[in-house]
């Protein structure tokens, strides 16, 4: 199984990291490992001690702030993406990963939008940063944006129902949306809008 190998695995960087505790990789390996097992104080230690056995491990700083918004702190984790920001502004993860950092902090949501344009601007097929860019633009009420930005989602990533069902939500009035509306939208019957056929 899956899991057999990713604990065979472990055991081996395990033993890497006993022969040689400076082996950045292992530490990467280990940091993955937990944090799919939800140790995360655990793939906190490894992810930083990749980092220190080599500063320029972008992989490992990437996890670090991962692991600080799965550990429930986000404050921390926007501190650690803004850090490797300076050093790797061409990352788009990172710019995805700002953006919803700055969702959970309730930061106006402007900072959002500009770090998910940011991270499309970098890597334009990059379905999950549409769908977090449509879905602030349906809270600020530019609803014909979401749209666009949903159905882009739904092109590079196809039966992704949680963006199909928000897309027709979209399409049928957001919170205007009546269950006539409702059901139109989700058997397909776009309802005409004002300004659009």
């Amino acid at each position: 199984t899956k899991r057999g190998l990713r604990d065979r695995a472990a055991e081996l960087f395990v033993n890497v990291l006993r022969v040689n505790p400076e082996h950045a990789e292992a530490h990467y390996e280990m940091a993955r490992y937990l944090q799919l097992r939800k140790n995360y104080d655990g793939a906190l230690f490894h992810s930083t001690r990749a980092v220190q056995c080599r500063d320029d491990y972008l992989a490992a700083r990437i996890l670090q702030y991962q692991v600080m918004a799965a550990k429930g702190q986000p404050k921390m984790a926007l501190q650690l993406v803004s850090l490797v920001l300076q050093d790797h502004p061409a990352v788009a993860e990172a710019h995805f990963f700002l953006g919803l950092m700055q969702q959970r902090l309730g930061q106006p949501p402007e900072r959002a939008i500009a770090s998910y344009r940011q991270a499309l601007k970098l890597q334009p097929d990059y379905p999950e940063a549409n769908f977090n860019l449509a879905s602030i633009l349906v809270l600020t009420g530019d609803f014909l944006q979401a749209e666009d930005c949903y159905r882009l989602a739904l092109q590079q990533k196809p039966n992704w129902s949680q963006a199909e069902g928000r897309l027709a939500w979209v399409i049928a009035g957001g919170p205007m949306l009546t269950p006539q509306r409702a059901l139109e939208a989700v058997l397909g019957r776009r309802p005409v809008r004002a300004g659009r056929a």
